[in-house]
């Protein structure tokens, strides 16, 4: 990861969802309270109907106890968005039948409530999204960052478990190896973080769910899952809750853990939020020397690019690259992150072939950088030496022009960035929702797959 840092940092995380049960504020409120008292701030993804049942039941002690950590956002209604002429939905079957400027539009109107409701109640704006079952379709990723999230917390779903900071969908996307809370419950955890320290992890995760203190149902397998019509609003059925004298052993349990972790490890405990802040920073231009290696890199193989001590992603080459061939006078080149393809080339996209001129590749550069400038993205397809082609052969073309090199012969290049084999593999193959895991498994989701392909031209990894 390349902290300078040493010994392991946990970060503590609470999908608190939870808006059927009064009792789950109860559990909350124990739960801020005992980390609190030992200096742990923890991250609290509030779903915006949690914040709302909160402020509604007139829960200040809660607000204040929260207030104490790092509040971050987990959806307005954990993705069932109820519509009155329509039966409930979950954002997974909206997003995979929009085109992908009709997701994030939807997206960004359904969603802006929650995160104005958070930042009233709490009065900052919360920063981190804690994934909400799955989801990982990259529209997601774009619709929050539109609202001012910047990090997506749990990483794309096939990144779950494994050590991985990165840049995906411009989301910084944290994927850490989890704790399972099951463990805490039982009192395991301690061998479990024994483990992760043999294995030099510097960064791990422990998540919970405040709602599983009380129950071992979910709330919303109660309500939601597998239901015709769920409830959209109160009353609500309620999950079996647990003994008292049960609650109280997992709250005992969690606090244990913190204890054993810095006694036998010298453990830190972060945030969301601080890693974000800790990552370093791309800078807002580039020199000529850096997009010309970026150029290189891309005339070798189409994936991220190491230019001269910044790392780009293949769609920050591209827009670099574009930008420098149309203005050859410029020792600065700008550094921009919101460029990305969202369809695959048209029909009528053949195969390249043949030379092309210095000044063919300035007139499709001239195109393409009309698309970044209007839409923010790499353009789907081009129009080079009057035929269309896919943007990474244009991305080819243009970088042997900027690299001095004669004569320029079109060559096939890869719709998707190379280096992704295996995980592009794993996407196509996979078999469950991709953006929801629930309730309807097995459905098919070609565009979110295509989408999610697609977005590994804004890849790059990430260091602190």
């Amino acid at each position: 990861m390349g902290s300078d840092r040493s010994g392991m940092r946990i970060i503590v995380s609470f999908d608190t969802e939870d808006f059927t049960d009064p009792a789950a504020n109860d559990v909350l409120l124990q739960i801020c309270r005992t980390l609190t008292q030992r200096g742990v701030r923890a991250c609290f993804g509030l779903v915006g109907e949690k914040a709302r049942f909160i402020r509604d039941l007139g829960r200040w002690d809660l607000v204040e106890a929260l207030s104490a950590h790092e509040i971050c956002y987990h959806s307005d209604n954990h993705f069932l968005f109820p519509d009155e002429t329509h039966r409930p939905r979950f954002a997974s079957e909206i997003v995979e039948e929009c085109t992908w400027e009709e997701a994030t539009r939807w997206l960004v109107a359904t969603e802006a409530r929650g995160l104005a409701d958070l930042e009233s109640l709490f009065g900052e704006r919360p920063i981190t999204y804690l994934r909400t079952c799955g989801d990982s379709a990259p529209q997601i990723l774009e619709a929050y960052r539109q609202l001012g999230l910047r990090v997506f917390a749990y990483g794309p779903a096939l990144y779950e478990r494994t050590r991985h900071i990165a840049w995906y969908a411009n989301s910084l996307c944290v994927s850490l190896p989890l704790i399972a809370e099951e463990l805490t419950y039982a009192g395991r955890a301690p061998g479990d973080l024994d483990r992760v320290a043999a294995a030099n992890e510097d960064l791990v995760n422990v998540r919970f769910h405040p709602c599983r203190f009380i129950s071992d149902k979910w709330w919303s397998e109660i309500n939601y899952l597998d239901k015709p019509n769920p409830p959209t609003r109160p009353p609500y059925r309620l999950a079996p809750r647990l003994p008292a004298e049960e609650t109280r052993k997992r709250l005992d349990n969690l606090g244990e853990l913190v204890d054993y972790a810095r006694q036998r490890h010298g453990v830190e405990f972060t945030s969301y939020g601080e890693v974000e802040r800790e990552t370093r920073r791309d800078p807002p231009f580039l020199t000529r020397a850096q997009v010309e290696a970026a150029a290189r890199r891309v005339s070798e193989r189409m994936s991220f690019a190491d230019a001269a001590g910044v790392t780009l992603s293949l769609a920050e080459s591209f827009a670099a690259v574009v930008w420098a061939n149309l203005r050859p006078e410029a020792e600065r080149v700008p550094l921009r992150r919101m460029v990305r393809p969202t369809a695959l080339p048209g029909t009528g996209v053949g195969d390249p072939q043949g030379t092309v001129t210095g000044e063919q590749i300035l007139s499709a550069c001239r195109s393409a950088e009309e698309t970044i400038a209007a839409e923010g993205r790499v353009p789907d397809e081009v129009s080079l030496a009057g035929r269309l082609v896919p943007p990474a052969v244009l991305l080819r073309a243009a970088a042997a022009r900027l690299l001095g090199r004669s004569p320029i012969r079109l060559e096939p290049a890869p719709l998707y960035p190379e280096g992704f084999d295996e995980m592009l593999r794993k996407w196509e193959e996979a078999s469950f929702d991709l953006v929801a895991f629930f309730p309807h498994r097995n459905r098919p989701v070609p565009n979110t797959k295509l989408a999610i392909k697609l977005q590994y031209w804004t890849y790059k990894p990430a260091s602190l």
